[in-house]
């Protein structure tokens, strides 16, 4: 037994296999992700940005006379069947 791998708690040495998995998930995901943005109009996620600008466009006072609407911040995908 080498002095580094001594040092190493047997906890964290035997998940080296289920960080292999949970990468290969996650590839999966993001490649799952992709292909779903590419199916909406605007092609592309929703951000946190993107809901903080809508947010402070409707505190603004330009947005006095929208009332009762829904505002959907979603890149179109509300629209797709």
């Amino acid at each position: 037994m080498s002095a580094s791998s001594a040092a190493i708690p047997s906890s964290i040495a035997f998940s080296t296999g289920l960080l292999a998995k949970r990468a290969v998930q996650a590839d999966l995901w993001l490649a799952q992700k992709y292909r779903d943005v590419q199916t909406r109009p605007a092609r592309s996620l929703v951000s946190i940005e993107d809901v903080g600008i809508a947010t402070a466009f409707l505190a603004h006072d330009a947005a006095r006379l929208i009332t009762g609407e829904t505002l959907y911040i979603d890149g179109g995908y509300h629209i797709m069947d």
